[in-house]
């Protein structure tokens, strides 16, 4: 017996970036293809939903940290995409654990109800050309709304 004959591998392309995630098609792909742990599930609905709901006065930064390889960008690219379009939710295999299910939920929690397309994305980076950190996002940010109008 072979591995694929137990398990069906999809390639992967490298495209998970954010930037790539601004592409429909391909946000619909990253979100599908997202391996969710419950510890994940976890830290989505205890620590990255709460910080990014728009009405939390006590929103902090996140630091998203981790190995190359890891899935960072991955990850990102995914809450990105489910924050701009709720539809997008539904195609997240195990999406029912980021769900609030009553009002029972442990203090701090949030469900990706909170975020699920309420947010306009703009994906910037750092670019080598850029002469520094500031220039480089401001300029990034002001063309990226400038082409929203």
């Amino acid at each position: 017996m072979k591995y694929g004959d137990l398990v069906q591998f999809r390639r992967m392309e490298r495209l998970s970036g954010v930037r790539a995630s601004a592409s429909r098609e391909i946000s619909g792909q990253l979100v599908s293809s997202f391996v969710m742990s419950e510890k994940i599930a976890s830290h989505l609905t205890q620590v990255v939903f709460p910080n990014l709901k728009l009405d939390a006065p006590e929103a902090k930064p996140l630091l998203v940290l981790g190995t190359s390889g890891s899935g960072k960008s991955h990850l990102l690219a995914v809450v990105a995409s489910m924050s701009e379009s709720a539809d997008l939710v539904d195609l997240l295999p195990g999406h029912e654990a980021l769900e609030r299910r009553d009002d029972s939920s442990p203090a701090g929690f949030a469900g990706v109800d909170a975020v699920a397309g309420r947010f306009k994305v703009i994906r910037a980076g750092i670019r080598r050309q850029d002469p520094s950190l500031r220039v480089g996002f401001l300029s990034q940010i002001a063309s990226s709304l400038a082409a929203l109008g």
